[in-house]
């Protein structure tokens, strides 16, 4: 049983690995995109990072960051919403947030 359940652990350390490393090649790919201004593609990438990786504020903002650059401030803005009420002091979305809604600040 104990060699099953390492067999286990070793299959699973080894799968979770070589999806953090597509995830990170994903990354370096959306980056690139962003870069280049090929940003149907950066946000294309960045959505994908997103769905598997929800929780991570950095990808969301960074998502945000690629829809207004493409011209698309209405699809940023809950983006952007969403990491500022994950993560209150992630000063970069706040920062891009309040640029990115029209209209006067209250």
């Amino acid at each position: 049983m104990k060699m099953h359940l390492a067999l286990v652990l070793i299959l699973f350390t080894a799968i979770v690995s070589a999806q953090d490393d597509v995830l990170a090649e994903k990354s370096r790919r959306a980056k690139q995109a962003t870069l280049a201004g090929d940003y149907t593609t950066a946000v294309t990438l960045y959505r994908e990072l997103v769905a598997a990786l929800p929780a991570n504020p950095g990808l969301r903002l960074n998502l945000g960051l690629t829809l207004e650059k493409s011209g698309q401030p209405a699809a940023a803005i809950p983006e952007l919403e969403r990491v500022t009420k994950a993560e209150p002091n992630f000063a970069p979305a706040w920062l891009r947030h309040v640029k990115t809604v029209p209209g006067p600040l209250v």
